[in-house]
């Protein structure tokens, strides 16, 4: 009876053992199991890790190339706005500034003329034909300030031949003042006088803002400030 017992005991321990070991088995075949699947998708993983930084690479990119372009594009539009703010200026300063000084001389000195007298000293002579050298260099050096702008490029063609046909005349002994069309140089000086504050307006606008510094587009009739 006894011995059944030991028997009996021995048997279950027996069991356990075999249920056991099938367990530890069963758990190595699910662990490689999962050790195989693993195994099976780490190329794929491979390639989606290496899609997926050349995707992030395309988009840094890109990026970086809208930056640039942006930026490029930023710096061009400054760089034509500083360039015709220059032209402006130098408009200013180097055309309409002195050819107002010079043509109010110019109507200041015909108008003490003698128009009635035949022939002038030298003195006035040598000072008229300065005056008339003075006013083409000026004109002749800002051939820019005629674009778009047709009514002063009609007036300075007027006043070119104006001032030629001056130093003509007086290479002549017999020279008298009243051959001379001072309408010409009053017409031109009201026009020069009338675009000096457009210009100016001008100016300041395009030193304010870039979106404002375009070219000016004149009025073919005259031009009021």
């Amino acid at each position: 009876m006894k011995e059944t017992t030991v028997n009996s005991t021995d048997l279950q321990m027996e069991k356990l053992q075999i249920e056991k070991l099938k367990l530890e088995i069963q758990d190595l075949t699910d662990k490689h199991r999962w050790t195989d699947r693993t195994v099976r998708f780490i190329p794929l993983l491979s390639v989606l890790i290496t899609v997926a930084g050349f995707c992030f690479g395309v988009y840094q990119f890109r990026e970086q190339q809208k930056e640039n372009e942006a930026k490029l594009l930023q710096t061009s539009a400054l760089e034509i706005t500083r360039e015709k703010r220059q032209k402006i200026e130098n408009q200013l300063t180097g055309f309409y500034y002195p050819l107002e000084l010079r043509l109010q001389k110019e109507s200041v000195f015909w108008s003490f003329m003698n128009y009635e007298r035949r022939g002038i000293p030298t003195a006035e002579k040598n000072s008229i034909l300065n005056s008339q050298d003075e006013l083409l260099k000026i004109m002749y050096s800002h051939p820019d300030v005629m674009v778009n702008n047709p009514l002063l490029k009609g007036q300075i063609f007027g006043f070119v031949r104006y001032a030629e046909g001056v130093k003509g005349r007086l290479s002549g002994s017999d020279f008298r003042p009243n051959e001379i069309d001072l309408k010409v140089l009053e017409d031109f000086s009201i026009l020069v006088l009338d675009q000096i504050p457009v210009v100016e307006k001008h100016y300041q606008e395009c030193m304010k803002s870039p979106i404002l510094c375009t070219d000016i587009i004149w009025e073919r009739e005259a031009v009021s400030p």
